[in-house]
């Protein structure tokens, strides 16, 4: 797991209020040894507790640290989506998954993670990842659902998901404008006319841009963002869910 966001700060407050949980003697044993850094003594109790406790962020973050401290990255990221499943509101519990999904090139899961996060979750991911070319294609590449490694840039240039540049460089480091998604999500969608033409502040209706809008805005693949200004940097998450509404309306294959 990558060395950054880690969870202590809160296992220790949890560590050190062990003793106002009268009867709960698995998870007190637990964190007595886990505080004595006897942490492989440690698990089974944890565990145990966890059995009969399953809806206990507590227990879960000390697995987490436990497993982690054992170097088994598996178990300790399943610690961290159950703890997701609690919908809990930490936002290094996402991070971690997302750093571990991203290097071990899972990006089905990582397209479902990030079209499912809370929003005030997504504003912490959009604030810190910028959608670059290489992010988009990865997300692309997700919702694909390969099982094979090869580079999510290569794919979606095979698969003309991404503009190739005329001297053959592929740019990964590239940011995403929202001008560019648009016009990347709608070559996907037959030109049919907009059913619906709303306002748009920063797009006029004589631009070339405001059809392809207006078309993603009605077929539900973007919400829309009277003023939005088209040179405005793509938000991951915004990106996450445009793709996510795309493949489950059969606009991605």
């Amino acid at each position: 797991m990558p060395g950054r966001g880690h969870l202590w700060p809160l296992v220790f407050v949890l560590a050190g209020c062990a003793s106002f949980f009268p009867g709960r003697s698995d998870l007190k044993k637990g964190i007595a040894l886990y505080n004595k850094n006897e942490v492989l003594r440690a698990l089974p109790y944890f565990e145990r507790y966890y059995q009969k406790n399953d809806r206990s962020d507590t227990v879960l973050y000390f697995l987490y640290n436990c497993y982690r401290h054992l170097n088994d990255p598996d178990r300790s990221v399943q610690s961290l989506e159950r703890l997701i499943a609690l919908d809990v509101n930490d936002p290094n519990v996402y991070l971690n998954v997302y750093y571990y999904y991203r290097a071990g090139k899972r990006y089905p899961d990582m397209l479902r993670l990030l079209a499912g996060l809370q929003p005030s979750i997504s504003r912490i991911f959009d604030q810190r990842f910028p959608l670059t070319r290489q992010e988009l294609a990865a997300l692309l590449y997700g919702a694909a659902g390969r099982k094979s490694h090869s580079d999510p840039m290569i794919f979606a240039l095979s698969e003309n998901l991404l503009p190739v540049f005329p001297d053959r460089n592929l740019y990964p480091d590239d940011t995403i404008s929202m001008a560019q998604l648009i016009i990347i999500l709608d070559r996907r969608i037959d030109p049919d006319p907009p059913a619906d033409l709303s306002t748009a502040v920063r797009i006029a209706p004589e631009s070339f841009l405001y059809l392809p809008y207006m078309r993603l805005v009605g077929k539900g693949i973007l919400a829309l963002d009277p003023n939005m200004l088209p040179t405005d940097r793509v938000p991951l998450t915004t990106a996450a869910r445009a793709i996510v509404n795309m493949k489950n309306r059969g606009f991605l294959e």
